[in-house]
């Protein structure tokens, strides 16, 4: 498989002064197509700051990242807006839906504005997408009439529409029983092996990493260990010295 995104020696702290905290101390990782990596680790390790750093939603003190063979870190804002317009797909904790569009419309929106589609092609993937997701029978109703698992689900049918190769999901069940979960991540991991799309999850949950291709732990702005995993488990290797591959 070939390396899709690459981030080298990132370093971001947050506040000024004697209050000033590392969230990453020069983290090296590689990523490649078709794969599903989870990053876990206690909260304040750093976990979605690395996420949103790959993902080019924030920038990092020092460091590059390189996706789809381009710099990230190098491209100005409106830039990088339409490379994740073109590339990337995110799943949000906090799900960042319109109040006042119909779960439908949230989906098709990302086909009309991002990839051009026509009224009845947007119409007819948004449909077929929320369907998978157990929201057909929802689809006309806005976010206040769903409950919190529902946005999500919404949430995650925005993100894999359209077919992205780069998939971004912070915590994406953290408000699902795992029954709809599990099949979250395996709508995921679909994505990773039909569209060899990389896939980066953010989780807390154990439960999650069995699904994954590869896991890796943060700790104090680090990575402390890279596990492959094989049949659900774990199978721990050591981390390369200038970056986890």
């Amino acid at each position: 498989m070939s390396v899709i995104l690459r981030g080298e020696h990132l370093v971001r702290g947050f506040g000024e002064g004697e209050l000033r905290t590392l969230a990453l101390r020069d983290v090296s990782i590689e990523l490649e197509a078709g794969q599903v990596t989870v990053l876990m680790g206690p909260s304040g390790s750093g976990k979605s700051t690395l996420l949103a750093i790959l993902a080019g939603l924030l920038r990092p003190d020092s460091g590059e990242v390189e996706s789809m063979g381009q710099s990230i870190v190098g491209m100005n804002d409106a830039e990088r807006e339409n490379f994740r317009r073109k590339y990337c797909g995110f799943v949000f904790q906090g799900y960042n839906l319109f109040p006042a569009l119909t779960a439908q419309q949230q989906v098709e929106i990302v086909l009309r504005w991002g990839e051009g589609a026509s009224a009845k092609e947007a119409t007819a993937k948004a449909i077929e997408t929320l369907t998978v997701l157990g929201l057909g029978e929802k689809r006309h109703l806005r976010p206040w009439q769903l409950s919190g698992g529902e946005k999500q689900r919404v949430a995650v049918a925005r993100a894999l529409v359209k077919r992205p190769a780069l998939l971004f999901a912070d915590e994406p069940t953290a408000a699902l029983d795992w029954e709809h979960g599990e099949q979250v991540v395996q709508l995921l991991k679909r994505g990773a092996a039909d569209d060899k799309a990389t896939v980066l999850i953010v989780s807390h949950d154990p439960r999650v990493t069995g699904l994954a291709d590869r896991v890796l732990f943060l700790a104090d702005g680090k990575i402390s260990t890279d596990h492959h995993v094989v049949d659900g488990a774990l199978e721990h290797r050591e981390p390369a010295k200038e970056a986890v591959r």
